[in-house]
């Protein structure tokens, strides 16, 4: 990987893991509503997916849907597990309670999505070229 892939890679990942910093920090929070959690819940998988695809110099346009990430990773023999293609079903969080009306969705199983995360977090940082 050369070095602008390495650190597109690299900030993609620091950026998840902020935002997966925040889905843990909210989790037992009964105050913050399921579409802020699953929000950054969202954002986290998106970037771990676009740190993946930056690793590999896979060009990517300017997206919010995992699941085009998910197909682009599978085009390019990538694909995660399919356990962690669950983490299709956070894009409303992206698009849908940020521009229009909130969720109708059932409650957001916090604890299972960070653990989702977590699995997907570990998953993207094995698939990333060593420097």
């Amino acid at each position: 990987m050369s070095r602008p892939e390495a650190e597109r890679a690299r900030t993609f990942l620091e950026r998840a893991d902020a935002d997966l910093a925040a889905v843990r920090a909210l989790e037992a929070s009964r105050e913050v509503p399921d579409e802020i959690v699953g929000f950054h819940a969202q954002q986290c998988a998106e970037k771990l997916l676009k740190a993946v695809l930056a690793g590999h110099q896979i060009e990517f346009p300017r997206t919010h849907s995992i699941q085009f990430l998910l197909d682009l990773l599978s085009d390019h023999g990538r694909a995660p597990p399919a356990a962690l293609n669950a983490v299709r079903e956070l894009y409303p969080y992206a698009v849908q309670f940020r521009y229009d009306a909130p969720l109708d969705e059932a409650p957001l199983d916090r604890p299972k999505t960070r653990e989702l995360l977590e699995q997907l977090s570990a998953w993207t940082t094995a698939q990333l070229p060593r420097a």
